[in-house]
Formats: C-alpha cells, structure tokens, sequence
C-alpha cells in the first residue's frame, strides 16, 4: 500500500513539474502561449529567410518562438541609471528613428498598463511584414523587450498573443 502510494505522489510530482515551463527569464516571470515552440538560432534563421524578406528578430537572443506562423521573441535588459529613459521619450525617440527609413510605415505606437506593468508598444509594417515591438517600464534597472514578426493576414492573430504574452508578464524582486 506504501508503495502505491510514493508511487501516486511521484507521479503527480513528475506530471507538475512537466507542465512548469523553463525559467525564460532573469527579470520577469513570464508564461509562453499555449503551443509555441521554441526555435534555436539555426531555425529561427531559416525560418525567417524562408518566409521574410526581411527580418528584425535578433538571433543572437535565446527566446524565439513560433506560433502559427507568427514568431515571437524577447530579451531581458539591464540599464545603468544614467542611460534610463521614461517609456514616453523612448516612444519619441524610436519614432524618430523609425522615420528614417522611408519604407517603414508606423501604424501606431502606443504606452498601455497590464497588470500594474506600462510598455511601449510600437507596430510599424515593411510592405506585408509586420512588427509588433515592446518594451516594459524599467524595474530595479532591468526591463523586458521583445519583438512579434508576421505577415499582415496575421495582424489579429499576432496581436492576441502579444496581449496574452504581456498579461503574464511579473517583475521578480
């Protein structure tokens, strides 16, 4: 009987430990959507050039994945208090710069409160090829960035998951 029962209790144990997903990230706590597989930088890479003309997702960062043809990426960020900047000049200036290429077309940018937490949340497009970018407010001089790449017919799509992945989002002390 002892033993069906260290066996019951190991067996939940394994079956909760499975369904934890991996530390993502060092500043925040944060919860993949449902289905999103990870994608290592040989993937991601091809990917990207398969079904891009163009990509901004930084293959040099850990967190890529991929969601019914909408990638999704992000990095943690840590800044020295002189070099902080508040989410509404970074919008100024990410705008700005944005400007420059004149085949970029910023549809809006936007700085929107989840759970406590503000980001900046910038969508611009390159012909059919869309960005979802964003950055969290800093915390304890770290913050959360990240970008969502897709095709147009994927806006809404994109968009959700950008919702769901945001309303997940906790700063660890």
């Amino acid at each position: 009987m002892k033993r069906i029962i260290f066996l019951i209790a190991g067996l939940v144990f394994s079956i909760s430990c499975m369904s934890q997903q991996p530390n993502l990230s060092s500043v925040v706590s944060i919860k993949l959507p449902d289905k999103a597989e990870k994608l290592n930088r040989t993937q991601s890479s091809s990917y990207l050039k398969e079904n891009f003309k163009k990509s901004k997702v930084p293959l040099d960062k850990e967190n890529i994945y991929i969601k019914d043809g909408v990638i999704i990426s992000f990095w943690d960020l840590s800044v020295s208090g002189d070099n902080k900047r508040s989410l509404q000049n970074s919008k100024a200036e990410l705008l700005e710069v944005l400007k420059i290429d004149k085949n970029l077309k910023v549809n809006e940018a936007n700085i929107i409160t989840i759970n406590h937490n503000q980001f900046l949340v910038i969508n611009y497009q390159e012909g059919d090829e869309v960005y979802l970018r964003f950055y969290s407010d800093y915390k304890n001089n770290k913050n959360i960035s990240g970008l969502i790449q897709f095709k147009k017919p994927d806006e809404d799509k994109a968009k959700g998951l950008l919702d769901t992945l945001l309303k997940t989002i906790q700063f660890k002390n």
